[in-house]
């Protein structure tokens, strides 16, 4: 009995041995899987920019030990290198030693199944300054308008990109802007709207945008007179008219007042006689002349018609209503 249990001690310890031995056999066992990994591509030079969307992952076949069976496909990587890549087409093949295993890891590719070969584009790199635009949405409050073009700062920002689409960009929108009930001045720093052009960045890549904002008021400018082409001939009763403009009170202070006049083509009138017209503002600052009738009725569409523009307003100021709205034209010295 004592020589079994001397014994038991050694032959317990001998057991526990051969047991690992057997484990670390089974899990030093090599398998082989077939699995995706992501391609990156690199070492891109500097004057080059690679066009379209290329392939972003390869199949391969890998074998490790089994007791490193966490290796995932994300902890594998090929990766393309670019050094050597032109403007035009070029092919590159993938081989097994493009595939980034960590150094952790028992394990190695044995092929590349599929694609084995891959086709990418190049093109010049280029740089160029262009104008942004801010882009607005939604009106001021009632009663203010935006007075002037808005600033930018900086008014240009360099583009990069290919040079295909690069040389196609005109100007750069900015992100909408909100106006929405605006009552005061504004400024926002907004990114300049790069959707429609793939691949392009720009410096800076926000810019600055100030609206200055003004409130809408009327003015009357009393006793404008009236000058008609021809003049031979011709005259008009009364020959003035008092105008009411509105406009942003900035833009109304630089009205030129002395300026401000009614020109009229009479020259459809062919015949002499006297003849009564009423008037109505239309779009665009001009001024509509239609006849009057004996019996009092109008005839909008009876010839001759007459249009006439108010002249030398500022920009936003517009022609809301005029006064009297019935003259008299006489031609032929009657």
């Amino acid at each position: 009995m004592k020589a079994l249990s001397k014994n038991a001690g050694v032959k317990g310890v001998a057991l526990a041995i051969t047991f690992l031995l057997c484990l670390n056999a089974e899990t030093d066992r090599m398998v082989e899987v077939d699995c995706a990994v992501p391609l990156q591509y690199v070492n891109l030079p500097d004057s080059l920019v690679q066009m379209g969307e290329p392939i972003s992952e390869a199949q391969v076949r890998v074998i490790f030990n089994r007791k490193f069976w966490q290796l995932q496909p994300g902890n594998l990587v090929a990766l393309i290198d670019l050094a050597a890549a032109g403007r035009g087409t070029h092919r590159f093949t993938i081989s097994p030693e493009d595939i980034a295993i960590p150094h952790d890891r028992k394990a190695r590719v044995v092929d590349i199944i599929e694609p084995k070969r891959i086709a990418l584009t190049f093109e010049p790199r280029i740089r160029a300054d262009i104008k942004v635009l801010p882009v607005a949405q939604g009106a001021p409050g009632d009663g203010f308008v935006v007075f002037q073009e808005p600033r930018v700062e900086p008014e240009r920002v360099t583009v990069i990109g290919a040079r295909s689409i690069v040389e196609r960009i005109e100007a750069l929108g900015t992100l909408p802007i909100d106006l929405t009930g605006l009552r005061e001045d504004r400024s926002e720093i907004v990114r300049v709207d790069l959707t429609e052009w793939e691949g392009v960045i720009t410096d800076p890549i926000e810019v600055e945008v100030f609206y200055d904002l003004e409130k809408i008021e009327d003015r009357t400018l009393a006793k404008r007179s009236i000058r008609m082409s021809p003049r031979s001939g011709t005259r008009v009763i009364p020959d003035s008219l008092d105008l009411v403009v509105r406009g942003p009170g900035a833009r109304l202070d630089e009205i030129p007042e002395s300026r401000i006049r009614l020109s009229l083509n009479v020259e459809p009138i062919n015949s002499a006689g006297e003849f009564s017209y009423l008037a109505e503002v239309m779009e665009g600052n001009r001024i509509r002349f239609y006849r009057q009738l004996s019996d009092g009725t109008t005839e909008e569409v009876a010839l001759p018609d007459l249009e006439g523009a108010v002249q030398n307003l500022p920009d936003q100021v517009v022609v809301v209503d005029f006064s009297p709205k019935v003259f008299r034209i006489v031609r032929g010295g009657s």
